[in-house]
């Protein structure tokens, strides 16, 4: 299997909002990001695969509007789930619980959320899965950056502690 991971485009949430698995809708120059974003994959997959998020929906869907195949979608690929923090500004949790979660992210869940590690977990079961299902297509996942941190880590490119670093912009894509 090859796989193409595909960032959303720029989402309408305001900058500094924690959304993690919020439902938040595109920027108003989603039709633009779109057509800018699929015109610059490099591969035609035989399989794409969504996160439901609507954010990564609306992506998944025009790409395969273009090409003619149908989103399957896996809710493995939705972002991190920040639980009581989604929805709030990151200023506005500036305190002790943000910093001792900013220092053991990997292990450490946000309240009602959950552990980058967690994330990476099922990241890890839906890579083997597609690994076994798709062995011989090009799959694109639609996804979020937080997906493709942990992607990078468990293909052994960063570790779990040094992959928060590692940036994709919005609508862009990298393949393994």
């Amino acid at each position: 299997m090859a796989l193409t991971l595909l960032r959303h485009t720029i989402t309408a949430a305001p900058t500094g909002t924690v959304y993690g698995q919020l439902d938040v809708e595109l920027a108003a120059s989603a039709a633009e990001d779109l057509e800018l974003a699929v015109s610059n994959l490099a591969i035609q997959p035989d399989l794409i695969i969504s996160s439901p998020l609507q954010r990564c929906l609306k992506l998944a869907t025009f790409l395969s509007e273009k090409i003619n195949i149908p989103v399957e979608t896996d809710a493995r690929l939705m972002e991190l789930h920040f639980g009581e923090w989604e929805g709030k500004r990151w200023d506005d949790l500036a305190g002790p619980a943000l910093d001792f979660w900013m220092q053991h992210y990997v292990t450490v869940a946000p309240p009602g959320g959950e552990s980058y590690q967690d994330l990476a977990n099922r990241v890890k079961e839906a890579l083997d899965f597609y690994v076994n299902v798709a062995e011989n297509q090009e799959v694109v996942w639609v996804t979020h950056l937080g997906v493709a941190r942990a992607v990078k880590a468990i293909t052994g490119e960063f570790s779990l502690e040094n992959s928060f670093g590692w940036k994709l912009p919005f609508g862009t894509a990298f393949t393994l």
